[in-house]
Parts: structure tokens; sequence; C-alpha cells
């Protein structure tokens, strides 16, 4: 199927014409193990936010426990979630590549949806990443079922239109440049979270301890620095204790539920607040009428502070 908006090269096809989505095994409660074992049942846990395995929260099989062996996952699988708890299904719809876990096997679960090529046209990693992009979000969120637990179904994500390049080598040009800035995205990530607990030690030992650098470059409180006596124990000479209210206010975001969210302005709430990071790349997006009616009370400017709070409370994220 061709359309008029693609580059020159490229095709959009329905999935349903490219792959098929097969249910996994309804594996038994009971059979479930709080003990490490070598077989993994993945759950919709497994998925990272924005696409992707996350290796934690891994629910266990009791190794001498039957189950239908076609529900072994190697490590060449795409799976999708089908199934999210979050109140904004916040993993629903994504994809994960096969890790390689030494020694364990990974088990094919009902609330995952295992992808089937039906033709060659598509290779495996562009459509990973084309199941990462906001276009195709934004189409499994409208057809979401449930309320308390979100559910997509095969069905409706095979109605999603791929537009993609009809040479697989271009595929894989395009996947192998997102592969290497996920990469690079992985390894800034575990170096700020090294730099924040450094942040947390330096804090900890000037603003707790009171070992801040005295005039000499030493620790002011184990070198004798002048101490004072408060309300919440001793604290440097010429420090205060005070109220937060009497130093700054907390003004709370838009309570509004903009009608129109595929188009324009991210909206960020709590939930794209972790760890003291912002992550906007799978907000709800506002068009512009929607923004002029609330930008007032709720736009976020440079050097704004957010402050989780509900979910992640307590996070914070300097605007910059």
């Amino acid at each position: 199927m061709e359309s008029k908006n693609l580059p020159d090269g490229w095709e959009e096809q329905e999935l349903n014409a490219l792959i098929d989505i097969k249910h996994g095994y309804a594996f038994k409660g009971k059979n479930f193990t709080a003990k490490e074992t070598s077989l993994i049942v993945l759950t919709p846990g497994n998925f990272k936010i924005g696409g992707g395995f996350k290796k934690d929260k891994f629910k266990f099989h009791l190794e001498n426990e039957k189950f239908p062996l076609e529900y072994i996952l190697n490590t060449n699988y795409l799976i999708i979630t089908m199934t999210d708890l979050s109140i904004v299904g916040d993993t629903l719809g994504y994809p994960t590549l096969g890790p390689e876990l030494e020694n364990k096997q990974l088990l094919h679960n009902q609330r995952l949806g295992k992808v089937i090529f039906k033709t060659e046209k598509i290779g495996k990693y562009f459509l990973y990443y084309a199941l990462c992009t906001n276009d195709y979000r934004h189409e499994v969120l409208a057809t979401v079922t449930g309320t308390t637990v979100k559910h997509t179904a095969p069905s409706r994500i095979l109605k999603y239109k791929l537009k993609y390049p009809s040479s697989i080598v271009q595929q894989k040009k395009i996947a192998s440049i997102l592969s290497s800035l996920d990469d690079k995205i992985e390894c800034n990530n575990k170096m700020n979270q090294t730099l924040e607990k450094m942040a947390q030690s330096i804090f900890k030992e000037w603003f707790e301890e009171f070992n801040f650098p005295n005039a000499e470059g030493k620790p002011y409180k184990t070198n004798k620095g002048a101490m004072q006596t408060s309300e919440l124990g001793e604290i440097p000479e010429g420090w205060e204790v005070k109220v937060i209210n009497s130093l700054f206010s907390v003004k709370d975001g838009t309570h509004d539920s903009p009608k129109n969210k595929n188009i324009g302005h991210p909206l960020i709430t709590s939930k794209h607040i972790k760890n003291n990071q912002l992550n906007i790349a799978n907000t709800n997006l506002i068009c512009q009428e929607d923004f002029d009616k609330i930008n007032k009370r709720s736009l976020v400017q440079t050097n704004d502070i957010l402050i989780g709070m509900i979910g992640t409370v307590g996070d914070l994220y300097l605007v910059t």
C-alpha cells in the first residue's frame, strides 16, 4: 500500500500484513516461587517505560512443574506487553527484545504477545524501534480497555499502520543508529546515577554532619568549627532554622484533563519525574487551544523546580 506522504522507497502497511502476535501461556500461580530458579516467567514488570527490558522484579517458576515447552523463549524474540497495572498504562504496548541471561530460561506469560514474522519485508530491530514511537504509542492508548488494569489486544495492535523503508539494508542502518544512541543513553544514565550517589554523600557530609570545607579547606565540625544550639540540635554558628514556607511556596499544577492529547505541547505529571530525572518521551500532548487555557497556571519555565506530589513523592527536578 502506498501513501502520498511517504519518502521515496518507503511503504505503509497495517502490521497484520507483516506479523502475527501470539498470546502467552497461563502459568499457574501455585508454581511461582520466591526462591531463584533457572526459569523466569516474564511479566509486564520486566518492561521499561519507553521500551526495553528490566532485569529486576523477576518471577521464578518451579523447575519440577511441567508446562508446554513451546512457551520457552529464545534470545531472539520480540515481545509486547498487553497488560499494565498503572493508572496511565506506563508500559502498555511497548516491546522488548530477548536478553541473554546466563543459566536462565525465559517463559512466555499470557499477558505478553510474542511477535511472529510473516514476511522478510520488515526487520526485527527496525520494528522494535517503530513500536517505541509516540505515533504507535498514542494509537495503543486510544484503544485501551479497562480502568484499574489497562489492556490491549493483538487485533488492536495489528491495525497500526507502519511506515518503513522497502530496503532491509536501510532498516538495519536506522536500527543500528538508534541502538547506538540507546547505548549512549544507558551509559549516561549510569554516570548520572554515580554522580547522584556522590552528590548525596557530599550533601550528607556537609549539611548533616556539618563537615563542609572551612576557611582552610578542612572539615568544619571535625576541626572544631563553632557550633550553636537550635531547636533541631547543634548547628554551625551563623546558621538558622526556618520553616520552608517562609522561604518559598509550592504551586500546584493544572487539574484540568485536556481532551486533545495527541498533538502540541507535552503535559508533565509526577510519573515523568523519577530518581530526580525528567523523562518527557512519553507525555501526553495537548493542543494549542487547551495550552492557552492552562499555561498561565501551569507553564514550566527554565530554572523552575518540579516536585513529585503523587507516586514519586518528593522527587525533584531542576528545569534547565
